[in-house]
């Protein structure tokens, strides 16, 4: 039962990518990251959503799914099947399922800090549409915080890569209130 919703929880991972971002965007960074410089890029954009904890459940296993899918029944197990689920975490692993969500997971993570950090900077500009408002609220950003994000690019913490992706680098970020945002926002 547990593998078979591994299975289907890629299929949304790769459809949340283009819902959110568009064919057109998602593919035409797709193949800008098959260069050096993209992969290295992604690399860092990648990092800065592990940070986030966007990538959490991919790197700490099924636990949360597992509940998910059987409740507390989860919780009344005997050592046989123990054993049984760690086997299946490993296949998970072996499959290629494990790889491929955390591959698209940092994918969606890369597309969404670049396009919040870029919608955030119009918004705090004045320069921003309602639909890029709509995708930031929706996100639990509204434009107070876009301003406070806007004020973390200016001081310098927010880095643009290869001149054309944003870099969150919320490490750096003084503001932790915004910090905490963009994390929990990334995050979604």
């Amino acid at each position: 039962a547990f593998m078979g919703a591994s299975a289907l929880a890629a299929i949304p991972d790769a459809a949340k990518i283009v819902s959110a971002h568009g064919v057109r965007r998602v593919f035409g960074e797709a193949f800008k990251l098959l260069d050096t410089a993209g992969a290295s890029n992604f690399g860092l954009m990648a990092r800065e959503a592990r940070v986030a904890g966007a990538l959490t459940d991919v790197a700490m296993g099924t636990a949360i799914r597992h509940f998910a899918e059987a409740g507390t029944e989860a919780l009344n197990v005997t050592k046989l099947e123990r054993g049984l689920r760690g086997l299946t975490q490993k296949f998970f692993v072996l499959n290629g399922l494990a790889p491929l969500s955390y591959a698209l997971k940092s994918f969606t993570g890369a597309l969404t800090q670049h396009d919040m950090i870029d919608k955030a900077i119009a918004w705090a500009a004045g320069d921003l549409d309602e639909a890029g408002q709509a995708f930031l609220t929706q996100y639990g950003i509204d434009r107070r915080m876009a301003l406070k994000i806007a004020k973390m690019h200016e001081a310098g913490h927010v880095q643009r890569l290869d001149g054309a992706s944003w870099l969150a680098n919320t490490e750096a970020w003084t503001d932790r209130e915004a910090q905490r945002s963009f994390r929990a926002a990334l995050n979604q």
